[in-house]
């Protein structure tokens, strides 16, 4: 039995949910004199404005956090760098201030793990190369 009545309240709900949804009644005024929900939509009618073209985002290794290289309090991604790769954690820091990303250091770490090169002469080619020209310039993939 009470499963028959929470099935029956479920479906009076699931019905009357639709005309909860906004629509004008008679007594309410129409589209054309309400204001549009969303003024700042452009619709089909309308053309945008011309605006001045967007300033470019710095790319992730073109931003250096200042603070983190200024010895303030110690970056969670540098020490857990240096905590996974067993490299102190000062290595990693002068590496980031030094202009290598965080990604490029965790790119470097591995690939070096893999391929018995010291993690800072990739990072020394990387200032010139793609990850992709540097492994196979080292063998540790084929040439694409």
């Amino acid at each position: 039995m009470k499963r028959f009545v929470l099935f029956g309240i479920l479906l009076l709900l699931l019905l009357a949910l639709p005309a909860c949804n906004g629509s004008p009644t008679g007594s309410e005024s129409t589209d054309s004199e309400q204001p549009p929900i969303a003024p700042h939509v452009i619709t089909n009618s309308q053309t945008p404005l011309q605006s001045a073209p967007p300033t470019p985002i710095p790319a992730d290794e073109d931003i250096i956090d200042e603070a983190i290289c200024a010895d303030a309090e110690p970056d969670p991604i540098a020490e857990s760098i240096a905590s996974t790769y067993e490299v102190p954690y000062q290595q990693i820091i002068d590496w980031y201030c030094a202009g290598s990303s965080f990604d490029d250091i965790l790119v470097a770490l591995e690939t070096s793990l893999a391929t018995d090169i010291p993690a800072e002469t990739l990072l020394s080619m990387r200032e010139e190369k793609e990850w992709e020209d540097i492994w196979v310039e080292i063998g540790f993939t084929n040439d694409l």
